[in-house]
């Protein structure tokens, strides 16, 4: 599959995707994202799929509630810091999922 992608040079293309017992098309067009090689030197690579969000916004509330929203969401992406944490220790995930912001 990612050779199919690095061949497409940026051109769309044509996925068959299965869900339940519906098939979808999807015309996808990669694009070309800065990358490591295995020595460090940076070259372009062709992409398609979820990327990392680059904008986090905090929910609001109004009034007395905002507190509790906002605590709630500290709360709820701590926990998520500390299971992720865990589960490298565990060695449940690899550590070539960590990444930083770019």
């Amino acid at each position: 599959m990612s050779n199919i992608i690095a061949d497409s040079k940026g051109k769309p293309i044509l996925f068959s995707v299965k869900r339940d017992d519906t098939e979808i098309e999807l015309r996808i067009k990669p694009e070309l994202k800065p990358n490591l090689n295995e020595f460090g030197e940076s070259v372009g690579r062709y992409l398609v799929g979820i990327s990392p969000q680059t904008n986090i916004s905090v929910p609001s509330g109004s009034g007395l509630l905002k507190p509790l929203v906002k605590a709630f969401y500290t709360y709820n992406l701590s926990r998520i810091m500390i299971i992720g944490i865990v589960k490298l220790i565990k060695r449940d995930i690899s550590a070539k999922n960590l990444g930083v912001p770019s």
